[in-house]
């Protein structure tokens, strides 16, 4: 994206999901307080816009693509060594 498009993205981003977040809070509330004691769960919301790297451009192929696919790799990952050189299980 460019400068604008990022700031697009993210001001898109924030209003839709503040205005469901407020809903969701405000209709939870009136819930809890038709039931007598009831409580409800404090919730943390995380949005995150940030720079992808080593995403390849349109049309360009990556090293290891299969998992720029969603596909994961077939190899096997490699065992960890300790200091001493034997393998941790």
């Amino acid at each position: 994206l460019d400068e604008q498009g990022w700031k697009e993205l993210a001001a898109e981003m924030t209003s839709s999901w503040i205005g469901t977040i407020e809903r969701l809070e405000a209709e939870s509330t009136a819930r809890l307080r038709e039931q007598d004691g009831a409580q409800g769960s404090p919730v943390g919301v995380v949005m995150m816009l940030f720079e992808a790297a080593g995403v390849p451009a349109e049309g360009e192929e990556q090293a290891g693509s299969e998992r720029h696919l969603g596909r994961r790799s077939s190899r096997r990952p490699q065992p960890l060594h300790a200091a001493h050189g034997a393998d941790i299980d």
